[in-house]
């Protein structure tokens, strides 16, 4: 993985263009900042990021290979109103903004590079079969306050059946490390609210039932 500031390479400035529009009528210009950190030393985030994927090597084997194959570019940034995203437009780029001094970084970096990375796996899963057969129908999301498509809650659902199987792990067999605990129940709470939704009305493919299978089985 090359870590880095954003818009240190060509292709991404279109992408963050976008970006920085606003996304929908609720949000206005200006929302999203985001600034590259073309000038900052960023050695000391390499090494948080090296401590980030051993832990997750040590907790959760399937998701730290997925991390190693998918996440080819770690794009650093400052701002507010956004922070961490992928897409399959830019497939292998995980862009994460740099937390308030007073957010403990370990934390944050394993949440985020956790989260996106298996925003990654899916979209490498469903470029090749469609999951959902009503993807566009709205309904209750597991991590946003307001409704969404049922692709977005299978992938929110998916994501965070991740994270709760990393937590676990990691509250289990390396208490240490930091304490899970808070963030834990969290991802419970909201992974069970994405579950009860996908469980009552996604119609799936075959592809996508097994995919649905594996929820309860992790």
């Amino acid at each position: 993985c090359r870590l880095g500031s954003s818009l240190s390479e060509l292709w991404e400035a279109p992408f963050i263009d976008e970006l920085r529009k606003p996304p929908t009528g609720q949000h206005k210009e200006g929302d999203v900042v985001l600034e590259p950190l073309l000038e900052t030393d960023l050695s000391e985030f390499a090494s948080i990021h090296e401590d980030c994927l051993r832990l997750i090597e040590e907790s959760d084997a399937g998701l730290y290979e997925e991390a190693v194959t998918y996440v080819t570019r770690l794009k650093l940034f400052a701002g507010r109103g956004i922070a961490a995203f992928s897409s399959p437009r830019v497939f292998g780029a995980v862009f994460l903004r740099l937390p308030e001094p007073e957010v403990p970084l370990g934390p944050y970096w394993l949440e985020h590079i956790a989260h996106e990375t298996s925003h990654l796996a899916l979209n490498a899963l469903s470029a090749h079969a469609p999951l959902l057969e009503n993807p566009g129908e709205i309904h209750e999301a597991p991590i946003r306050p307001d409704p969404r498509p049922l692709y977005q809650v299978l992938h929110g659902t998916f994501v965070l059946s991740r994270q709760l199987r990393l937590l676990t792990e990691i509250s289990q067999n390396q208490p240490d490390s930091f304490d899970a605990e808070g963030p834990l129940e969290e991802t419970r709470e909201a992974y069970s609210r994405g579950y009860d939704t996908l469980r009552a009305f996604a119609r799936w493919t075959e592809p996508g039932a097994r995919l649905f299978d594996s929820f309860a089985a992790s």
